[in-house]
């Protein structure tokens, strides 16, 4: 269920990119295209990461290891920082008026990623399906 979720997120972020961009319209195809692009984009780029993390000894992820991950992939902060400067800075201003609608979506995204991922060290992911822990936890005496 949470591989549901997360891909309606990622879709959610593609439509309101093309949207940004002054985009119209796009086919469902093409959608899903850009949004299984960006899910394995994001997939290599937290691995990466993680890699950093592993090397320096770290078991979570700091914004240091996103920015080696991302230099290593030929994404340098400097132009990160000069995109957020200019463009980044315009795709913001597109999102940022809130309607009651709208909060009331993200406060309820937020209660699902809530429910959905707990942290537990015993873990080997660190994340867990909220079942799955409540399972575990009836299942001890």
């Amino acid at each position: 269920m949470e591989n549901v979720v997360i891909q309606q997120i990622v879709l959610s972020s593609v439509h309101r990119t093309l949207h940004a961009h002054h985009f119209a319209r796009a086919s469902s195809q093409a959608s899903l295209v850009l949004a299984d692009l960006l899910s394995r984009y994001l997939s290599v780029l937290t691995s990466t990461s993680a890699q950093y993390a592993e090397h320096a000894g770290r078991t979570g992820i700091t914004a240091v290891d996103a920015f080696a991950a991302l230099e290593e992939m030929g994404i340098p902060v400097d132009e990160l920082k000069q995109y957020g400067q200019s463009e980044g800075a315009e795709f913001s201003q597109s999102y940022t008026v809130k309607t009651q609608r709208r909060e009331e979506e993200l406060l309820e995204l937020k209660g699902q990623f809530r429910a959905l991922l707990t942290y537990n060290p015993a873990c080997a992911d660190s994340l867990t399906c909220a079942c799955c822990s409540l399972s575990r936890r009836r299942s001890q005496p």
